[in-house]
């Protein structure tokens, strides 16, 4: 049995596999269909991409409000709305935005607008294939640094040297070897497939998948369903019972 965590990056998809020897491996898919070639016969692919999304009937995700509450002060402002299906087939931001507004009252952000055909692909894909709607779920990398400090945000961003030093000593954690699978990645990929903070998120989410496995936590506690039947729906995994049994 192998998990994989995904993060979006700058050639597509970063993914780290991990496996129940402890074998690790750090890959770029230019698409998620690619991904998913890959990876299909993983037992859990958590990725960190809105999946059930907003519309008609739900103006806004829960998971969306009551994570950004748990990420008070310091990281909150990661988490952004999510696009309803309709705003993702817009021809622009702009009318991405009416199309959003008149559905839910409320404008598009433009980091929305930014990955919209990041979430219309896996969006597809979960629609069209019933196996990968049972094995890809949703998460964001900051709750789960969150649930992995003891339910404490973390003050840094992930984009300064502090952020990214704090990130990793969690994970160290986790993963003995996490320095190494790091380097390794770093030196796989360059700059302009993959940075450093796309890697420590992946690496997150498969902490995630992997040890979370038969026990996570999910924002809210009894997610509801999109339009389509999809979860609306972040899950986590904390290394501290206590955490794990308060819920949010």
């Amino acid at each position: 049995m192998f998990v994989v965590g995904v993060d979006g990056c700058r050639a597509g998809w970063f993914a780290a596999r991990w496996d129940e020897t402890d074998d690790w491996d750090v890959r770029v898919f230019p698409t998620i269909d690619d991904l998913w070639q890959a990876y299909k016969g993983a037992g859990l692919i958590v990725i960190d991409i809105p999946i059930g999304l907003p519309g008609e009937a739900a103006h806004q995700r829960t998971c969306d409000v009551e994570t950004r509450r748990l990420l008070r002060p310091h990281r909150s402002s990661s988490v952004f709305p999510s696009p309803t299906r309709e705003a993702l087939e817009a021809a622009s931001y702009e009318d991405a935005c009416m199309i959003n507004e008149q559905l839910t009252g409320k404008k598009l952000s433009k980091q929305a607008w930014a990955i919209a055909p990041k979430i219309r692909e896996v969006d597809q894909l979960l629609r069209r294939n019933p196996r990968a709607r049972a094995v890809v779920r949703e998460s964001h990398p900051e709750l789960c640094f969150w649930a992995f400090n003891g339910g404490q945000a973390l003050p840094d961003s992930k984009r300064t040297e502090d952020g990214q030093r704090r990130r990793e000593m969690l994970l160290a954690g986790l993963i003995p070897d996490v320095r190494v699978i790091l380097r390794v990645a770093q030196a796989r990929y360059g700059r302009q497939a993959a940075t450093t903070d796309d890697m420590l998120d992946a690496l997150a989410l498969a902490v995630t998948a992997r040890l979370g496995h038969n026990a996570l936590r999910t924002v809210p506690g009894e997610p509801p369903q999109d339009a389509h039947w999809l979860p609306m729906e972040m899950v986590y995994w904390s290394p501290e019972p206590a955490l794990a049994e308060s819920g949010v």
